[in-house]
């Protein structure tokens, strides 16, 4: 008899825990387990083929969001129990950005779930009532420890930020993976892309991520700026969507660089637009994992890294750590410096294929 499994993830954007769970359910063994994806909102729809491709259902608690945030995870957590007492799963897994959201574990355990999983993506807050959030991660962090629960996190900033000391010796370190092969280096998509967007002839930096303070896209757009002073012929593509969309396009007007910016929305072919790059910057404030650092550096691109991050994410000699202390055009140098040196090739990153993840997810189902 296949076990029973629930994916648990509060909302269901198009970010980087949304992206990782419909990869490992693509190379999953489906004649062991029976999976279903339970989130409090779905707010995209763009892993819906592929997910109905494999026959695996997004339940929705919430049609509607509610603005009172007490109200909204109140219903929210009513909601979740009347599943987990209906369905009957066999395991839960739970993704979290932090370690309030361990509560779900309680109430896991509570309808009777045995084998339940808690996987840390996240390792920080943005501004927003920060000493709040940060007081009550780590009161979190001690209420909802349970020695029973199986810890997973993508790194060891992650794992830090969600779970206590206790949990820290037995958590498992878990890499995101990436389906290698498709990010590897092809010259003629790069020169498909490169004429698709008219920058032929332009030096292109490059960043994927949600429009948001996490990922810091208005600090980049200032240090493209700088770029453009010292090569007039550079372009910047954005690949992403999300609150700060506005504010980014009005400081793209200002600097009077809006015929230089591109700002893609809702893409499912990144993997051949970061071909058309020539580099790569991820500046974010802070990050669990940073998977599409991984998927660039596939792609031969420099990559260049806020050096906060992960060390884990630093996976070749061509990635490269920024400080974001330093001067926007000191930044600006270092990229145009470190770029230019560099002839475009994929490297070997076999450790951080997909299917390695996959057999120690299902380890942890197993054990």
């Amino acid at each position: 008899m296949k076990k029973k499994v629930v994916y648990l993830c509060q909302r269901w954007t198009t970010g980087g825990i949304e992206s990782i769970i419909t990869k490992i359910l693509h190379y999953i063994n489906k004649d062991n387990y029976e999976f279903e994806i339970l989130v409090s909102q779905k707010e995209t729809d763009i892993f819906d083929n592929e997910l109905n491709s494999l026959n695996i259902n997004i339940v929705q608690l919430n049609k509607k969001t509610k603005k009172n945030p007490i109200i909204r995870n109140i219903e929210t957590f009513y909601k979740i129990v009347k599943y987990l007492k209906k369905e009957k799963k066999d395991i839960i897994h739970i993704n979290i950005y932090n370690s309030m959201s361990c509560i779900y574990a309680l109430i896991a355990n509570f309808c009777g779930i045995h084998k339940i999983i808690l996987h840390s993506h996240n390792s920080g807050f943005d501004n927003d009532h920060f000493k709040i959030k940060l007081l009550l991660n780590n009161v979190c962090k001690k209420i909802f420890y349970n020695k029973k629960y199986t810890y997973i996190a993508c790194s060891n900033e992650a794992a830090k930020f969600c779970f206590n000391k206790k949990v820290l010796k037995n958590c498992q370190i878990i890499n995101n993976g990436i389906y290698i092969d498709d990010f590897l280096f092809n010259e003629d998509i790069r020169k498909k892309y490169r004429k698709k967007f008219n920058i032929d002839n332009s030096f292109v930096v490059g960043n994927v991520g949600r429009l948001v303070e996490q990922k810091n896209q208005l600090r980049l757009i200032n240090i493209f700026s700088n770029i453009k002073k010292i090569n007039k012929n550079s372009k910047l593509i954005i690949v992403g969507e999300g609150a700060l969309e506005k504010d980014l396009i009005k400081d793209i007007n200002e600097k009077s660089i809006q015929n230089d910016v591109i700002i893609l929305k809702k893409r499912k072919d990144v993997n051949n637009i970061l071909q058309a790059m020539d580099c790569f910057v991820f500046p974010s404030l802070y990050e669990g994992y940073g998977i599409v650092a991984i998927e660039a550096q596939a792609s031969g691109l420099p990559t260049f890294i806020a050096d906060n991050l992960s060390k884990q994410i630093f996976a070749t000699e061509n990635s490269y750590g920024i400080s974001l202390k330093k001067s926007d055009i000191d930044i600006a140098k270092f990229i145009l410096e470190k770029s230019q040196k560099l002839k475009r090739k994929s490297p070997a990153m076999d450790k951080y294929d997909i299917r390695n993840m996959v057999s120690r997810i299902l380890e942890c189902y197993e054990t």
